[in-house]
This record gives C-alpha cells, sequence and structure tokens, in this order.
C-alpha cells in the first residue's frame, strides 16, 4: 500500500479534514513523523487512514513513497522491538558483557544509537546493548488521533489536575485543624 509520512513542525499538527478543502470539518490530527496509508492521492489534497482516521490531508504537509525514508532518517526515532521471549539487556555490546536487565517479547525500546550487530537502548532510566540478532530496529511513526480521542485525552488530563488541586487543598485544611501534639517531658518513655 502507499504511505505517507506527515511533514510539519515539531510543535504543530496536521489537520485530516472530512473533504478536501480548508473550510471542512477536522476529523483529527497528525503529529510530525504520524504515518498515514493513502487511499486516493489527489493533485492538491489526499485520502488517507491512519489509526482511525481518515479524512483529506493536502499534499504540501506530506512526504511520498520513495522520499519517506530519507525523512525518518533525520525526523523519525527508531525503536528497537525484542523478538525473544527474554531478551539480555548488555553494559557494553558484547555478549561477555555484564547484564542490566532482561526485557520481554514485544517489548519496544528507544533507540540511542546502533551498529551493524547491536543497538544503545534505553529501559527504565539505564542504558545499555541489545544484540540485533534478538531484535528489530524499526521507525517509530505513530498514527494520527480523532478529535473524539483528543477531547478525551484533554477532558481526563483537565479532570487529573482538577483532581490534584482538590487533594492539594483537602491536604492544606487537614493540616491546619491538627494541632501540633506536645508531649509532656514527664511522660516521655512511658505507653499510655
Amino acid at each position: 500500500a502507499n504511505k505517507a509520512v506527515a511533514d510539519i513542525y515539531s510543535t504543530t499538527t496536521l489537520n485530516i479534514r472530512k473533504k478536501g478543502s480548508i473550510n471542512a470539518k477536522i476529523v483529527g490530527k497528525m503529529k510530525k513523523g504520524n504515518i498515514a496509508t493513502v487511499l486516493k492521492k489527489g493533485s492538491e489534497w489526499s485520502k488517507v487512514r491512519s489509526g482511525n482516521v481518515t479524512g483529506y490531508v493536502k499534499n504540501q504537509y506530506l512526504v511520498f513513497g520513495d522520499e519517506i525514508e530519507n525523512f525518518a532518517k533525520q525526523n523519525v526515532k527508531k525503536v528497537v522491538k525484542v523478538q525473544t521471549e527474554t531478551l539480555r539487556v548488555r553494559k557494553k555490546a558484547s555478549t561477555n558483557s555484564k547484564i542490566v536487565t532482561l526485557v520481554s517479547e514485544d517489548d519496544k525500546l528507544k533507540v540511542k544509537k546502533q551498529t551493524d550487530d547491536w543497538a544503545k537502548v534505553k529501559v527504565d532510566g539505564q542504558i545499555g546493548y541489545v544484540s540485533k540478532d534478538y531484535a528489530k530496529v524499526t521507525y517509530s511513526f505513530g498514527k494520527a488521533k480523532s478529535m473524539k480521542q483528543i477531547q478525551a485525552e484533554q477532558e481526563a488530563k483537565k479532570r487529573a489536575e482538577e483532581a490534584a488541586r482538590s487533594w492539594e487543598s483537602a491536604v492544606d485544611i487537614v493540616d491546619a485543624r491538627i494541632p501540633a501534639r506536645i508531649v509532656p517531658p514527664s511522660s516521655a518513655g512511658r505507653t499510655p
């Protein structure tokens, strides 16, 4: 299938619209490096599917086909996907090196650097190496999000922030109501 990747500033999002027009309803958004399947390529707008979003995107903000690899090398993070039940993460790029931790099949780890045989990864705040004989390095393109997903995430974040604020207020009220406990010297060492 034909693919396309969003090529925009990392601080912005690319609108996916219901129709090929800037006045059409926004049905989803793509971030820089998100990938989509091109359903129909037009001269100005293309119909794409990314994640659970299908709609139209302006071609000027997409990278197509053979250009994707070069774009990805410069703009998309790489991940390594573990392809064995348990894989040792080593301190150095050697099977004789100390084991830092273990990772499980299908785990995805961010790649810091790589050689022909090893990938330098970060796991739980620790840096180590995994053998590429047991893990596959791919790009972490990501997919678009629908407006419903985005709104649900924003509402959940807002509720979490409000809950945190109300908890802080409750703690302040409780702190203000609890008098400091003073233990008279004569009772020191005795249990009530």
